[in-house]
């Protein structure tokens, strides 16, 4: 039967398409994959067991599709899909052309222009695009986030914030697998068509990958993801005339390669052929340009490069920039385009509408139908199923400011104070690596078919982003990724300003809400005005002069600090727990008008000058290179010397705590110790660590010091001595450090340990000696005889050296220095190892040591190591406390899991111990040293109120300082609260015409030398003087929150500050406080600087939202409590350095709600109030709810003029108070609790700041 339908010969076309990806490129899979150094926290483990037991779990990564070599590629219909879509929006309006198109794609049922017409398929074959051109870095340092070069993906991190707390929604951290920028592909399309479809095809590819919007690839191409640069398009043809030629040669090749190539002028013929067919432009989105600066540090974290150690052992950044391949900073689209939204949703929220956020987002768009359900910011920045209406297409780095040393990358370490012991909490310790002030252009495409009301909506969005309301990146309460209004310009705007636009916006938002009101809002009550309260002054005498008057004991002086006292919380007035979320006054969510009471809520900025009124330093760059002591630089921007903001926010928060009786945002959980008295609570029993299957015993191996008029002593010890006070003595090797034969012998020998298992000898027909303190029996001694290696008769007493050698004790006095020879059985000395199996395997010998006793150690060793280990100042490893015995590491043989510098219990190992009074069995306190410490029962935290306390899961309320600055929960595992605080600081930028700031010459610093904790005498208050040894007692409290006192002011001083003798009497000629006169002694402890002058002005800002009259009263008065009052800040604090007075110029207030429903675009933004009267309002506000002790005590401990004797460290009377100042604590302890002096507290010092005496030695 003869074929009725009419076929036709078309050519057989390729065409090849180089590529290479100009952003990152992600076509997923629909799976997972991993990276083995990218692990996050196990969370459902955490909530079954302990959080520090469980062990991290590697990240689920989205993957990328990949091919059978484990290379990413681009599937054929990902490749169609695109091109379809560019080919929707750029064809030219006419059926001809639709038809064109529809043949060589194809289409599906239903789509042309016969409903009735069946799907089909296309001409053109789209195969998968191939890796060809990977990429290559000649420097790991610039490659990006976990790099594989294998599979030539690296890993982006995407992190949700929830608008309510403005920090990390919770489980909504992301990790999608990308190719990187400047990897090449090769697409290909081939198929047997007409020459006018190959023609609208070749047009296609090449003018949509090089349009000024081009073809991008995969998802996340609203962030301008998955875009590509034209390389080249390569086109071959199979006509009649090259078949023809096939088949007559009969060579055996392919038809493909019988193809021939176009040269270029055939190939740009062939596109100009398909032009026809395409729109010039298409439906050209417009586009808006942001010119932005940063006003300080921008960071965006590449948490690959952070925290863990390189494979050369060094430290890493806590926080370290995303960085491209020429180490210029990457601000990522992502972030740009989520600030814009979440500002977007803000607005509207404060206008009263509905708005949804990333924790319960809009429902899918599954037709079009649906997309009347989304909310107004999803239609403009879209959700699932709806596309984006703005698109970032692209954000071009510009500059950036270099460090003082010339480089782009600054760093910058960050502590926080403990409010407590004033010292930095170790655990609080980062640093962070940035940019400074750099300048990106950021692209911005518009949907042509953007509504009216998205333009609104948008418009409003970019001009509060120009004018600095919107953050970019990491750190925002800390002065990080501020924009820098005055050099932020937006153009291409013009088409969202017009005032249509607003308009229909604002209809849009207020339809079918008559009254467009946000919410309503919790209202919190203010704390009362606080009743007045009459302050004693507590009588100078046996505890401590009050007001500054000499006594015969010695001259008065000032400690470098004080305490603001803490009392109960006022919590009635707190933020509940249980109302902490979106209904809250504070949430980040919303600009609020009022409350529900219809109390005012503010938002605005404060404008300060900062005048430093004695020498002021703010650390910078430290120059390691330099000798001892390093000198450091002063923190500058810009060249010029500044305060950082996170200075200012430190200074700020820690006062808006203690005048607010706030909770303690930094307070460390210290456990306390101190050292024991030496006698009645010594250790002198010495034993050996046994382990068994985990548990910790001890071998005893001699006898304790004793009685021998009263041995009653040893019956606390007789299950492990039976023979009474005929067991084993130790034996003193005495003069062990000195010239001769035994300093000889202990300088080449090592204490006895598992690992150095040698024994020695003493000849048991000596007998030797005891050796007795009056009737105590403290060993037994060998007049000048040395142990020796050899066995020289059978009698001869086997042992072992116990050896604590001398270095880094070169201060102990030689005629203390003794070691011990410990008298062992003849089976220990025959094989050790096999004797403490036998232990093992009988136990009668073993006595236990419970695991809290072994917990006790190590926590008091930690504490001893760990400062030592965070500050070494040339400190070596065998100069750590608590020392360890010569020819010892500190862990040998230990887990990996146990870091080196802790010092840990090995089996073998000698310590002296005590057992329980009633059970002899156990071992109730063991330690390295006979002279240990004992710990404080309570630690810090149980001395506070618990409402006082960094915020926790036990905290059932949140404190005005909380909400201000910011907190963060402080258990690990499980769910979290965290909130970023209301206010912002700047930077302190110095004043313009100021000449040199900086004074005349470069200074060594003294060292710090505060007491630590418990020194009751300083801390804690009982009342009175508090001895060591007596903090178990339930009445002790602590004083307060630490504040400095100024140095003892002299207005005739050019540097305003009295100078003061080496000990400490004021005197014309001598150093100022901080001046050290002794720059050699311990010069890797000390550093040098040059400080500013007296006299230098800053000027900064602090920004607010939604505060209450009373919380920006409480800001206010932070900033300036009274006239007379000076802040303390920077480096030296307690020497006499870093006082300053805050001048508040003005406050400029923002009507968000006027300025979002009624102002036009360019209706000024402040309403300034800069009267004196109503900023005294605000403040006298919050200032007559302050508790009255604490109100005297902040505002007391401010003023400069209360400062009437010299402030130094605790010294004892003609001794230098730059050394030894233990010696003060000596004399006063020695004077006993009816005698000894203590820091009186404020509450009972009366008008006037205490003083102490210089005790006599």
């Amino acid at each position: 039967m003869r074929n009725q339908k009419k076929y036709s010969f078309h050519p057989r076309w390729k065409m090849t398409l180089k590529l290479r990806t100009t952003s990152p490129l992600h076509v997923g899979n629909g799976e997972e994959t991993h990276r083995d150094e990218l692990t996050v926290k196990d969370e459902e483990k955490e909530q079954q067991d302990r959080p520090e037991s469980v062990e991290p779990r590697k990240a689920d990564i989205t993957a990328c599709i990949k091919d059978g070599k484990g290379k990413p590629f681009i599937p054929g219909s990902t490749f169609k899909g695109v091109l379809r879509q560019w080919l929707e929006q750029h064809l030219i309006r006419d059926a001809a052309a639709f038809a064109l198109c529809q043949k060589m794609l194809g289409h599906g049922r239903g789509n042309g222009a016969d409903s009735t017409e069946t799907e089909q398929g296309g001409t053109a074959e789209f195969l998968a695009g191939i890796l060809t051109a990977p990429i290559t870095f000649s420097d790991q340092e610039i490659a990006p986030s976990y790099w594989d070069p294998e599979t030539q993906t690296s890993v982006e991190t995407a992190i949700a914030v929830d608008r309510v707390t403005r920090t990390a929604a919770d489980k909504k951290l992301f990790y999608r697998e990308v190719v990187p920028a400047g990897a090449g592909f090769t697409l290909t399309v081939a198929g047997t068509m007409p020459r006018e479809q190959a023609a609208l095809l070749a047009a296609a590819l090449q003018a949509g990958f090089t349009a000024a919007q081009p073809i991008s690839f995969g998802g996340d191409t609203a962030n301008g993801g998955g875009r590509m640069q034209f390389e080249d398009l390569q086109v071959s043809c199979l006509d009649r005339e090259e078949i023809a030629q096939w088949l007559t040669r009969q060579d055996g090749i392919m038809a493909e390669e019988a193809m021939r190539p176009f040269s270029r002028e055939e190939r740009a013929a062939l596109c100009a052929e398909g032009d026809k067919w395409l729109r010039p432009g298409g439906r050209a989105a417009s586009r808006v340009t942001i010119n932005l600066r940063f006003a300080g540090p921008f960071l965006v974290n590449d948490p690959s490069r952070c925290q863990g150690k390189t494979s050369g052992g060094v430290k890493r950044p806590d926080h370290f920039p995303l960085q491209d391949r020429d180490g210029n900073p990457i601000l990522p689209a992502k972030s740009v385009r989520g600030a814009l939204r979440s500002q977007a949703e803000k607005i509207i929220r404060s206008l009263g509408g509905s708005c949804c956020d990333p924790a319960r987002p809009c429902s899918p768009v599954y037709s079009k139908t649906d997309v009347q359900r989304l909310c107004s910011a999803c239609r403009l920045f879209g959700n699932t199923g709806w596309q984006s209406r703005v698109k970032i297409s692209e954000i071009v780095f510009q500059d950036s400011q270099l460090s003082p040393e010339g480089n782009l990358l600054h760093k910058q370490d960050f502590v926080a104070i403990d409010r407590f012991h004033g010292g930095s909490r170790d655990t609080a310790k980062f640093d962070a690596t940035s940019f400074q002030q750099p300048a990106f252009t950021v692209i911005l495409e518009l949907d042509p078919d953007l509504d009216e009301a998205a333009k609104g909506l948008l418009a409003l969005t970019l001009r509060d982003f120009e004018e600095g309301d919107i953050s970019l990146g990491l750190g925002r309460s800390k002065g990080y990724g501020r924009i820098l209004a005055e050099e932020t310009t937006i153009t291409g705007g013009e088409i969202l300003a017009a005032e249509e636009n607003l308009a229909a916006f604002r209809a849009q938002i207020t339809t079918g809400n008559e009254e467009s009101q946000p919410e309503s809002c919790l209202s919190r009550n203010e704390p009362e005005t606080a009743s007045a309260v009459v302050l004693s002054a507590e009588k100078p005498g046996k505890q401590g002069a009050a007001r500054g008057q000499a006594q015969s004991d010695g001259p008065v002086f000032h400690n470098p600090y004080h305490f603001i006292p803490v009392t109960p919380p006022k919590t009635a007035t707190w933020l509940a727990k249980e109302n902490f979320g979106s209904a809250m006054h504070d949430s980040h969510a919303v600009y609020r008008a009022e409350d529900a009471a219809e109390k005012k809520i503010l938002h605005g900025r404060v404008r300060c000058t900062l005048t430093s009124t004695t020498p002021l330093f703010i650390g910078g760059k430290r120059d390691e290179n330099a000798g001892n002591p390093k000198p450091i630089a002063h923190f500058q921007i810009d060249g010029d010397p500044a305060i950082p903001a996170t200075s200012l926010r430190g200074m700020l928060s820690s006062l808006v705590e203690a005048a607010s009786n706030s909770s303690l945002r930094v307070l460390d959980d210290a456990m306390m110790s101190c050292r024991h008295k030496i006698g009645e609570d010594s250790l002198s029993a010495i034993g050996m660590i046994v382990i068994h299957e985990g548990q910790h015993f001890l071998y005893p191996f001699a006898l304790p010091i004793f009685d021998q008029r009263d041995k009653t002593s040893l019956s606390t010890y007789k299950a492990m001595f039976p023979a009474g006070d005929k067991g084993p003595l130790k034996v003193y090797l005495e003069n062990a450090h000195r010239h001769g034969a035994m300093g000889g012998f202990i300088a080449g020998a090592q204490s006895w340990n598992l690992r150095h298992p040698q024994i020695y000898y003493l000849p048991e027909s000596s007998k030797g000696e005891l050796k007795t303190a009056g009737s105590r029996v403290l060993g037994r001694r060998y007049a000048g005889l040395v142990p020796t290696t050899t066995r020289t008769a059978a009698t001869d007493q086997p042992g072992i050296l116990r050896i604590l050698g001398t270095q880094g004790r070169a201060d102990i006095p030689a005629t203390k220095k003794h070691e011990l020879f410990l008298p062992v059985p003849d089976a220990f000395a025959a094989d050790p190892r096999a004797f403490i199996s036998d232990l093992k395997r009988a136990k009668d010998e073993l006595f236990a040591i419970p695991p809290e006793v072994v917990a006790t150690f190590e926590e008091l060793a930690d504490q001893r190591t760990r400062p030592q280990i965070k500050h070494p100042a040339g400190i070596t490893p065998t100069q750590w406390l608590p020392y360890h015995l010569q020819g010892c590491s500190r862990n040998d043989g230990r887990s990996a899991q146990i870091e080196p510098e802790q010092l840990r219990l090995q089996e073998g190992d000698l310590v002296y111990f005590r057992p329980f009074p009633n059970s002899a069995r156990q071992v109730a306190e063991i330690s390295f040293s006979s002279i240990w410490r004992s710990r404080v029962q309570k630690k810090v935290h149980k001395f506070f109120h618990e409402e006082l306390l960094p915020f926790n899961k036990d905290r059932k309320h949140i404190s005005p300082a909380e909400l201000l600055f910011g907190f963060v929960q402080q258990e690990k595992g499980g769910d979290q609260l965290a909130f970023a605080g209301k206010t912002v600081c700047s930077s302190a930028r110095l004043q313009v015409g100021q000449s040199d700031p900086f004074t005349e010459k470069e200074v060594t610093l003294k060292i710090l030398s505060s007491p630590k904790l418990p020194s009751p005498a300083l801390y804690f208050d009982g009342p009175g003087y508090v001895a060591k040894h007596a903090m178990q007692n339930s009445s002790i409290r602590p004083q307060g929150r630490k504040q400095y006192l100024h140095a003892l002011p002299n207005a005739a001083d050019p540097q305003g500050v009295k100078k003061i003798s080496l000990t400490g009497t004021p005197t014309k000629d001598g150093p100022y406080p901080w001046e050290s006169r002794h720059e050699k002694e311990f010069e890797n402890q000390k550093v040098r600087i040059r400080p500013l002058r007296k006299g230098v002005q800053f000027g900064f800002t602090v920004d607010f939202e939604n505060c209450t009259e009373w919380e920006l009263g409480l800001l206010l008065y932070a900033l300036r409590p009274t006239e007379a009052y000076q802040h303390k800040i920077g480096m030296g604090k307690p020497l006499g350095l870093g006082s300053v007075q805050i001048d508040i110029e003005g406050v400029d207030l923002i009507d968000r709600k006027k300025r979002y429903a009624e102002d036009s675009l360019d209706a000024a933004r402040y309403t300034e109030v800069s009267d004196q009267e109503a900023l005294s309002a605000w403040r006298t506000r919050f200032a007559d709810s302050m508790d009255p002790e604490i109100r005297h005590a902040l505002e007391l401990l401010g003023d400069p003029a209360k400062v009437l004797a010299p402030v130094h460290y605790p010294q004892v009377q003609g001794a230098d108070i730059e050394k030894e100042t233990f010696k003060w604590f000596v004399a006063n302890d020695r004077k006993g609790t009816q005698g000894a002096e203590h820091l009186v507290p404020l509450s009972r010092s009366g008008d006037s700041l205490p003083t102490l005496h210089r005790q006599r030695e």
